[in-house]
């Protein structure tokens, strides 16, 4: 027999035994070559038995993190390649940047001639009100004017209509966490200061399309939020890289004054808070924001309730301690537990950047915190 048709013969039984066939079956089927044939197929069973490896369920997760994190990243290089600036598409051809300078010319020209300058030509005069001129006061019985509902700082604009915004996507162990807590100015007027925030967006340093976060908890109230306690919002995969500025955007404010027991008029500035703020996401590391909100009471004697929210830009950013609480209970929930998404009902969590173990008041009730809190802080 030719060696050849033996190396047929010994493929069609290694076919055959992984299809599920034994080596029995293949030495029935072929009397005359089993003295060969049974040492080689022993072999590739034992070899294939060896070989044989199915990853972890843990292992399998952190490859596919991996994977979304570096489809996220060829994203924004792709979506910041193929979006030139306005001057880098003029400036690309001659042709379209003389037609430009060519209607400048035009219309300069025809500014010039329509509006000739006249040496007569004044600006109007501005009137004074009486009232701003230097040494004369309001008359008597008038009050001063309110002090003006702070506003946020100059920044950026949220991501245009038609710009790229790519969705980050939730995991357990993603390398980005957003927290939200409250700086103790006027808050210790509500019993309640509950916040919906329905979007959190991330505008990278380069000219890549914005992040955008859907939080997995919706709802935070910010009275159990002073100082150093925060909640967790969202925490997932965010594309590594230098960020500079984080929106977030508020579908509703609900506020319950402590002393009266009334609703509160508290106002936000176009529905949304953003702070700038330089910091870095890594892929192997895990970036914890904190977003800092505060309250302040912006009527007079006469408009005790109005209030309104803005935003801690010195108070906010990556690497703050913090004390994590758990989300607030709803309603319907049995009284003294309650349900988040770190550890068990009730109990905290330290964050610190030195490390250290967490306080003695880790496993403290958010009610006992409450009340020191306010006990504290009420003048």
């Amino acid at each position: 027999m030719r060696h050849d048709e033996f190396d047929r013969i010994l493929d069609e039984c290694l076919d055959r035994v992984a299809r599920g066939g034994t080596v029995a079956q293949c030495l029935t089927a072929h009397p005359q070559h089993a003295s060969r044939l049974e040492p080689l197929l022993r072999v590739a069973i034992q070899s294939r038995e060896v070989c044989d490896f199915v990853p972890s369920s843990e292992a399998t997760e952190r490859a596919r993190t991996r994977l979304r994190m570096a489809i996220a990243s060829r994203d924004i290089a792709q979506a910041a390649r193929r979006r030139p600036s306005l001057l880098d598409r003029l400036t690309a051809s001659p042709l379209p940047l003389a037609a430009v300078a060519s209607l400048a010319v035009i219309g300069l020209t025809i500014l010039l001639v329509a509006f000739p300058l006249s040496p007569d030509r004044t600006a109007p005069s501005a009137t004074v009100p009486p009232d701003s001129v230097d040494g004369i006061t309001p008359p008597d019985g008038a009050t001063e004017p309110s002090e003006p509902p702070p506003t946020e700082p100059e920044g950026p604009t949220e991501p245009a209509s038609g710009q790229d915004v790519i969705a980050a996507v939730s995991h357990p162990n993603g390398n980005y966490i957003f927290y939200l807590s409250d700086a103790p100015n006027d808050i210790a007027d509500f019993e309640s200061l509950t916040i919906t925030i329905e979007s959190i967006d991330l505008k990278p340093r380069n000219s890549g399309p914005w992040i955008r976060i859907i939080p997995t908890e919706t709802t935070a109230d910010l009275a159990l939020l002073q100082g150093d306690l925060a909640q967790e919002m969202w925490r997932g995969v965010v594309p590594e890289g230098e960020y500079t500025t984080v929106f977030v955007n508020v579908s509703a404010i609900d506020g319950i004054l402590s002393r009266s027991g009334t609703s509160a008029d508290v106002t936000l500035p176009s529905d949304k808070l953003h702070i700038t703020t330089d910091f870095a996401v890594h892929r192997d590391a895990v970036a914890e924001f904190v977003f800092d909100i505060t309250v302040r009471k912006t009527g007079g004697a006469e408009q005790q309730s109005r209030y309104a929210l803005s935003p801690q830009a010195d108070e906010s950013g990556v690497g703050r301690p913090i004390h994590v609480v758990q989300p607030t209970v709803p309603a319907e929930d049995t009284p003294g537990q309650q349900q988040g998404s770190m550890g068990d009902a009730g109990t905290g969590e330290d964050h610190r950047p030195d490390g250290k173990a967490p306080g003695p008041e880790q496993g403290q009730d958010i009610g006992r915190q409450r009340d020191d809190i306010d006990t504290a802080e009420t003048p």
